[in-house]
């Protein structure tokens, strides 16, 4: 089992913690007028093809990659749950880079008339991901 918190003694599966994200963010954006502005901003800029991506990479970036480097066993290891300790247990620039792995993929898959810019989309939303727990003063 993988874990993404813990409070006090009681533990919160990443796929628990997964779920409770999605459902914030649909409480948050109840009548979907952050995901339409997303969709509108960005259906300036590409392609019908290349804006399904992009909506998707968002969605990939809030709900899954956010915390994609918890299922390292050196965070595990900050919440008791593996006995392997290999680094500080950062676990942000692994889900960043989890999620470029997954970037470079996806441009590479097909011939995206803005294959570049899609791709710098997908690094400025790596870098969110990277800095989320971040001091951002």
């Amino acid at each position: 089992m993988i874990y993404a918190h813990q409070s006090g003694t009681t533990f919160e599966t990443l796929t628990e913690h997964i779920l409770k994200c999605k459902n914030m963010y649909k409480a948050f954006d109840l009548q979907n007028k952050w995901t339409k502005t997303l969709n509108n901003y960005f259906s300036l800029i590409f392609k019908e093809e290349e804006l399904e991506l992009i909506m998707i990479w968002l969605t990939d970036a809030i709900f899954v990659y956010h915390d994609f480097g918890k299922r390292s066993d050196s965070f595990q290891y900050k919440l008791g749950k593996s006995t392997i300790k290999n680094n500080n247990g950062d676990h942000a620039l692994p889900s960043a880079v989890a999620f470029l792995m997954k970037v470079e993929k996806d441009v590479n898959s097909k011939p995206y008339e803005n294959a570049l810019l899609l791709s710098e989309w997908g690094y400025r939303l790596a870098f969110v991901i990277s800095s989320h727990h971040s001091n951002l003063d």
